[in-house]
């Protein structure tokens, strides 16, 4: 359920296909993106003449949108692959990036308190062996192979710091045991070593790793997690440097340089094969429990040998998150952000807001909103406001796989000004929700200076879309049918037929759909 993509492709496809087939929604209408000029609507010139200037209208806007996708670009470089460019480029911003400057906050931290006699904890962690932030614990070798005891406290100096991140559970991965209410399930986590080098810093090693973990469940939900066990490694290992900068007591600025490990998505996918970081965070606490991290730099991800795109973070971005004791929770964040990829760029600001499931075993965002502009190598451009909710998530759980009673609804949005080659620059909205499991509502306008198209429709079986024009007329297309009949002020003033894809006119003339 990843975020902005999704409405991207909504927003970067003809507005007609309607982004249909469940799995995306309508939230309220975006803020205004801007404007268009628009010229005075044209009076009536009859009802065969007013039916031939909305298809006109169809049959020019849709085949710009076609020949926009043609030539390895136009506004989506194939919509689907201009898709991919931003939701590879930009998956490293979801907690993950939270995750990593909190992990090395943690580790740094522990290090530091136990060499400075502040504490002697020698590790640290985050809640129940489920919590996504794992745990972090003081060894006595650089390579993290022996762990520090109790009674290693007043006579062993710690050589590094191991943290893991437990990670999130791969979407509908749980399994019961044949004979009992044992259940199990799959993570995809990391851990990441950290071991003293020049004077305020660390050299770090991590590895994506893939673990199975063991659990208990009744009518109340799952309970008594095991430790995880059978760790594989995913890819390559990832190495880097951490700087590190302390006032008094309290760690305030990290800059981590390197490299990081392979990054999978919910349906535990790799969409990375590693990534390059430069990234700085600085963190100021504020109050109730709510710690706010500066974050700026750049990532850059490479999957099969190839870039799939660089991120820039401005040094406005920030994340914030709840700090307990050592627990840790992501909640919102604000990012800044330059997108770069091989075909197009995107420039903007992203915000965010996290919520867990049912089992609080999976953080994501909920709440999504990109403000700004998309452009492809041509020039074309999308500039507006998407924005996606994911509702209900607090009762879905990603243990078991989507299903009619276990998902949660999406409802999407956005409003702004798409501009084609050989186009006017065209005034775009689109709403869509679901309305049940792999059924959605959707509607939406697109004005290009002379016409006023609505639609709306839903994906129910059998599809349906209405269109209509600001001069009154009308059709409905219902997948399957093969004949179809426009109406002016109810008054019937052609037939389509869908096989021949030719239109015939009440007046005797006709023309192609195409």
């Amino acid at each position: 359920m990843n975020l902005t993509k999704l409405a991207l492709a909504c927003a970067l496809t003809s507005t007609l296909a309607a982004c249909g087939g469940g799995g995306g929604g309508g939230s309220t209408p975006a803020t205004d993106a801007g404007s268009v000029v628009v010229q005075p609507a044209q009076p009536s010139a009859g009802p065969v003449a007013d039916t031939k200037a909305l298809f006109g209208s169809l049959r020019t806007n849709l085949q710009a949108w076609s020949d926009a996708n043609k030539d390895g670009g136009g506004l989506s470089n194939s919509t689907h692959a201009m898709k991919a460019d931003f939701d590879s480029a930009t998956s490293p911003l979801d907690q993950n990036l939270a995750n990593w400057i909190s992990v090395s906050f943690s580790g740094i931290k522990l290090y530091d308190d136990f060499i400075q006699k502040r504490s002697t904890a020698i590790t640290i962690k985050d809640g129940e062996s489920w919590a996504p932030m794992g745990a972090c614990t003081l060894f006595k070798d650089a390579a993290a192979t022996i762990a520090m005891t109790s009674s290693d406290v007043s006579s062993v100096t710690p050589k590094s710091v191991s943290c893991t991140l437990n990670g999130m559970v791969v979407e509908g991965s749980e399994r019961k045991s044949a004979s009992s209410n044992l259940y199990a399930h799959t993570l995809i986590g990391n851990n990441i070593t950290l071991t003293p080098a020049a004077s305020g810093s660390f050299a770090y090693t991590t590895q994506t790793m893939r673990f199975s973990q063991t659990y208990y469940r009744d009518q109340y939900g799952p309970y008594g997690y095991q430790p995880l066990i059978n760790p594989t490694p995913v890819g390559s290992p990832a190495q880097g440097t951490v700087g590190y900068r302390i006032n008094g007591d309290i760690l305030t600025t990290l800059q981590l340089d390197g490299t990081m490990p392979a990054h999978a998505n919910a349906a535990g996918t790799l969409v990375t094969d590693y990534e390059t970081w430069h990234v700085k965070a600085s963190t100021t606490a504020q109050a109730s429990g709510i710690n706010s991290y500066a974050v700026s730099g750049s990532i850059s991800s490479v999957k099969d040998g190839a870039a799939l795109g660089t991120v820039k973070l401005a040094d406005t971005s920030f994340i914030r998150a709840s700090v307990s004791g050592n627990r840790y929770r992501a909640t919102e964040a604000k990012l800044d952000i330059e997108v770069a990829t091989a075909n197009n760029t995107a420039s903007g600001t992203l915000s965010l807001k996290f919520e867990t499931d049912k089992y609080g075993n999976y953080l994501q965002p909920t709440s999504t909103q990109f403000s700004g502009s998309f452009t492809n190598r041509r020039g074309e451009n999308f500039t507006g406001v998407i924005t996606i909710d994911v509702s209900n998530y607090k009762n879905y759980n990603s243990f078991a796989p989507q299903s009619a009673t276990n998902f949660a609804p999406t409802n999407t949005s956005f409003k702004g000004n798409l501009k084609i080659v050989g186009r006017p620059v065209l005034a775009v909205e689109f709403a869509e929700h679901d309305t049940s499991y792999n059924t959605a509502q959707f509607n939406g306008t697109y004005n290009d200076g002379a016409n006023v198209i609505t639609f709306d429709g839903n994906t129910a079986a059998p599809g349906t879309t209405h269109i209509a024009s600001a001069t009154g007329v009308t059709v409905t297309l219902v997948d399957g049918a093969k004949l179809v009949d426009v109406y002016k002020n109810n008054s019937k003033t052609a037939q389509i037929n869908l096989s021949t894809r030719v239109i015939n006119y009440i007046d005797g003339t006709f023309e192609t759909l195409n």
